[in-house]
């Protein structure tokens, strides 16, 4: 059976993946910080879930151990839990900075380092960067260096994969209409006195706007064992 685990599963992007890997028969381990978005996930999907926040390190090292107690060895983990918190630079504080870093780039390193531990010799990390991960955007400095630390941190880690059956891959979605990116313009909004609408058509400027399935079809796709080691798929026009 495979198993997968899935960090920020009770909405957006790892909803939609845990909805549509469920479709497969996977074995599922849904991590995130609500519990009752989880519990309403994982009763839709028949997937086990767990409280964790990827940014506390003993919380990431039980909510795996319990998970591969229920559900077996780890065949794939999904880095998709994240937050994007958006000020000019000169208004970005330290706590704005830490806890962008904390959530995006931090959790997926703790994640990734105490799965090995559990990870099948053929297993897959799957890390969900951004193309903020792949160019710079207004107000989100701490996102885009995190983001683009999720790239860094995956390659280097390709490298290790090398001449092993393991795999470490990395989806860069565009703008995707989640709470998150509603709220990063409504947050955008109040810290620049600009309107939400004008905002969002800037941010959409050169870009489409995608939705959390579809960044779910190109995940489902990377389970696929024909996808190489180390090799990255940007989502969405930018």
């Amino acid at each position: 059976m495979t198993h997968v685990v899935i960090t920020g599963a009770g909405s957006g992007i790892g909803e939609a993946t845990a909805r549509r890997l469920a479709k497969r028969g996977f074995s599922m381990s849904l991590f995130g910080r609500n519990i009752d978005s989880l519990k309403r996930v994982a009763e839709d999907t028949n997937s086990k879930f767990f409280k964790v926040d990827v940014t506390n390190e003993e919380e990431v090292k039980e909510g795996l151990k319990e998970a591969v107690s229920a559900n077996g060895e780890i065949s794939i983990l999904i880095n998709n839990a994240g937050a994007a918190e958006s000020a000019p630079l000169s208004k970005t504080d330290r706590k704005l900075w830490d806890r962008m870093l904390g959530v995006n780039l931090t959790g997926v390193y703790l994640c990734t380092r105490e799965s090995l531990i559990y990870l099948t010799q053929d297993g897959l990390i799957l890390n969900i960067s951004s193309t903020a991960g792949l160019t710079g955007y207004k107000y989100v400095t701490a996102y885009c260096a995190a983001k683009h630390g999720v790239i860094g941190f995956s390659k280097a880690l390709s490298e290790e994969f090398k001449g092993t059956k393991r795999r470490v891959n990395v989806i860069c979605p565009g703008y995707t209409d989640t709470a998150l990116f509603r709220d990063s313009i409504k947050k955008t909004s109040e810290k620049t006195g600009r309107s939400e609408e004008e905002i969002k058509k800037e941010f959409l400027k050169n870009a489409k706007l995608i939705t959390p399935d579809d960044v779910a079809k190109v995940v489902e796709n990377f389970c696929d064992e024909k996808v190489l080691n180390g090799e990255v798929k940007v989502v969405g026009d930018f």
